[in-house]
């Protein structure tokens, strides 16, 4: 979170450049692997995935008023 707070960078452009990097690493894993790049890319898709909606969850129910406090 500091990365998109203290630059001047958009954080949509720091995402895109990080999804590139996953995307080639996960590419060049395939292949080294001897792996059908697609599929290990259809896995590395569905964690990334299931990451974001568990940040993004985390993120909603820690905003979210406990009892007691709102």
């Amino acid at each position: 979170m500091r990365l998109f707070q203290d630059r001047d960078i958009h954080p949509h452009l720091v995402v895109l450049a990080l999804a590139r990097v996953t995307g080639e690493v996960g590419a060049g894993t395939a292949l080294a692997g001897e792996r059908d790049p697609e599929e290990l890319l259809g896995e590395l898709a569905e964690v990334v995935r299931r990451a974001g909606r568990e940040f993004h969850e985390t993120v909603q129910a820690e905003a979210l008023p406990t009892a007691g406090n709102a």
